[in-house]
């Protein structure tokens, strides 16, 4: 009996993965990626601590391609095979971009990074869409409240939304970091740019939290601001004479320290607010059994 082309894409999956994770872990021993990230001066790079997610991230995934092969989801055996397409193909740019970035060519590293961004945003459409997520916040601008999912089960949420959900978190960061980067490289810096980027991101990050309450995806985002927001408060010591240097790490700082305070604040709130409003209401249920007193206007008394 032949194989199937779930099971064929499965199997290529883990390779992609093992290739992806051998590479990162040379370049992360030979600490390459540390060093060609600091020739070019970027303000929306995050502090060394805060890449230590790269290993949450692999954990995941580790997670996702094992419990694929052993125990895969039967809820959505029929459309998986999608996913593991895109995961092979991020993992193909990925590795692609590492090797390119560490050996110079950082212009041109941009376009992995850039395609594995977009290959990722697939992947969280696909997730977002088909997983049923663990909702801890209201969800003040949906109208999806009764949208079916194609799978409930809580092992898929753990074993494959949050991996993809984290994963394109980050990658988003990296992205925007990766073009001020290929900004910095062409010439040109200036401070309008990380204002707009940093103020984007905290934007994109709201409007998707209230949006789809992705808690993981919540965490990243407040992860990535105050790394932001330590790197930029350490820098702006390294030259204390230079006014200009000092003045826009100090800029950075406030506005990651601040986007990160109402990121949180939000959160915090949606949550509490969520718990204050309790459980959904029925609305064809017995409630509606129990006749109503009201007088209508028009009604015979």
């Amino acid at each position: 009996m032949g194989l199937s082309t779930t099971t064929v894409v499965r199997a290529c999956s883990i390779v992609a993965l093992a290739l992806f994770l051998w590479r990162s872990a040379v370049h992360s021993i030979e600490g390459d990626i540390r060093d060609a990230s600091r020739r070019t001066p970027n303000l929306l790079t995050p502090m060394d601590a805060s890449f230590s997610i790269w290993g949450v991230i692999y954990a995941w995934l580790i997670v996702f391609v094992l419990r694929e092969w052993f125990v895969p989801s039967a809820a959505l055996e029929s459309s998986i095979y999608a996913l593991h397409l895109l995961f092979i193909a991020s993992s193909v740019c990925s590795t692609l971009w590492m090797e390119l970035f560490v050996t110079g060519y950082t212009r041109l590293s941009f376009a992995p990074i850039f395609g594995s961004w977009l290959i990722l945003f697939a992947a969280y459409l696909y997730v977002e869409s088909h997983i049923e997520p663990i909702v801890v916040t209201s969800i003040l601008a949906s109208r999806n409240a009764d949208y079916v999912f194609d799978s409930t089960s809580r092992a898929d949420f753990w074993c494959i939304r949050v991996p993809f959900t984290i994963y394109w978190a980050w990658t988003c960061a990296a992205t925007t970091i990766s073009l001020n980067i290929l900004v910095e490289e062409c010439g040109v810096h200036a401070m309008g740019f990380y204002v707009f980027w940093c103020g984007l991101w905290v934007l994109a990050n709201v409007l998707i939290l209230i949006g789809v309450g992705d808690v993981p995806f919540a965490a990243v985002a407040l992860w990535t601001l105050v790394g932001i927001a330590v790197r930029n408060s350490r820098e702006k010591h390294v030259h204390d004479a230079d006014v200009q240097w000092v003045a826009e790490h100090y800029a950075l700082e406030v506005m990651a320290t601040v986007g990160a305070f109402v990121f949180g604040s939000l959160f915090l709130f949606l949550v509490l607010h969520k718990w204050w409003r309790g459980l959904k209401r029925p609305v064809n249920g017995i409630l509606n059994t129990i006749p109503s007193t009201a007088t209508t206007y028009g009604t015979a008394v």
